[in-house]
């Protein structure tokens, strides 16, 4: 098994210690509990718990749309 692989972390809480150790940037927990409840990063459920590999965290895409974003115009206008 590579190392990137290893469930090491637990949780809401051990998502945002896998976040700040792998991207090194600091998020708060209810944003790691709504991107973990929004299934944008998938757990391996083990037990009642959700567990976390590196690879797992590294995977996370960024939410910004890509591009330049326009307001459709309505049909009739």
């Amino acid at each position: 098994m590579d190392d990137d692989e290893r469930l090491i972390y637990k949780g809401d809480k051990g998502f945002v210690q896998g976040v700040l150790e792998v991207g090194g940037v600091k998020i708060p927990e209810r944003f790691a509990h709504t991107v973990i409840m929004r299934r944008e990063v998938k757990p391996t459920r083990i037990g009642n718990a959700n567990w976390f590999s590196r690879r797992d965290i590294e995977e996370l895409r960024s939410r910004k749309q890509p591009g330049i974003y326009r307001v459709p115009t309505a049909a009739g206008e």
